[in-house]
């Protein structure tokens, strides 16, 4: 059996030894930060016993989408390098492919502030071209859409991003007291299709006390419902709602 919808999101944060704790300044980190952008290279990452390739992207590297988190056959979304959410096809859409959401999933409060953890660069719906063959080269990417703008909390100032299908792993910089990564990741074993269609995704938020004081707060992990993964082409979708209303009464 087939299953067509994207089940319940998963998401956990690892508060465990070393997160959150008192009197350790460094940060627990799943890949170096100070690693060349946009480059193959070769490094120690959490999880891994031995060194890994990679290649990190940064807020100032072009990308026609970031990884798509989902089963086989069962839909997918896009976690883009700004960390928005980008396309999705997790409700039976794929011509056209809903989106771009352009909205953040991850938050953190503490010490009285608080941050949402994306650098706000949005993406505007790019007709459906993005990294096709047909008729445009595989570089071409969509042009940006307007910065994301939030009133009283604090963004992310640069994020690295390593995409390793079926996980992307995320590094926050921020001024917060307390260092923030995500890693996230879809189900995905070679050779069994009962594991690897499983329609979900997990997100594992990792954090810890950058400095040497005790830190409390609050992480916060938001999913949009059904209404924000229409297509920027549909003219039902939310947000074009909003706009020719406001349009009709200008």
């Amino acid at each position: 059996m087939v299953r067509s919808a994207f089940e319940l999101v998963v998401a956990t944060a690892l508060l465990s030894a070393g997160c959150l704790s008192s009197g350790q300044a460094t940060p627990q980190e799943l890949f170096p930060r100070d690693l060349p952008g946009k480059e193959w290279v070769e490094f120690r990452a959490d999880g891994f016993s031995r060194p890994v390739s990679g290649m990190i992207y940064r807020l100032k590297d072009k990308v026609i989408c970031g990884v798509a988190l989902g089963g086989i056959d069962v839909g997918c979304i896009d976690l883009e390098t700004s960390g928005l959410l980008g396309y999705s096809t997790v409700f039976n859409s794929h011509v056209p492919r809903r989106g771009p959401i352009n909205l953040p999933i991850l938050g953190i409060s503490t010490g009285g502030k608080t941050w949402v953890l994306t650098t706000g660069e949005t993406k505007q719906y790019d007709g459906g071209r993005g990294g096709s063959v047909l008729g445009m080269t595989r570089d071409w990417v969509p042009p940006l859409g307007p910065n994301l703008m939030l009133e009283r909390v604090e963004m992310a100032k640069s994020i690295d991003y390593w995409g390793h299908y079926p996980v992307v792993d995320i590094q926050y910089q921020t001024d917060a007291p307390v260092s923030v990564a995500l890693r996230a990741w879809s189900p995905f074993i070679p050779g069994d299709t009962r594991v690897s269609d499983t329609p979900g995704a997990v997100f594992e938020a990792h954090l810890q006390d950058t400095t040497l004081s005790n830190q409390s707060g609050t992480v916060a992990f938001s999913f949009p419902d059904f209404e924000e993964h229409k297509s920027r082409m549909d003219p039902n979708a939310p947000r074009l709602r909003k706009a020719a209303t406001q349009h009709a009464q200008a």
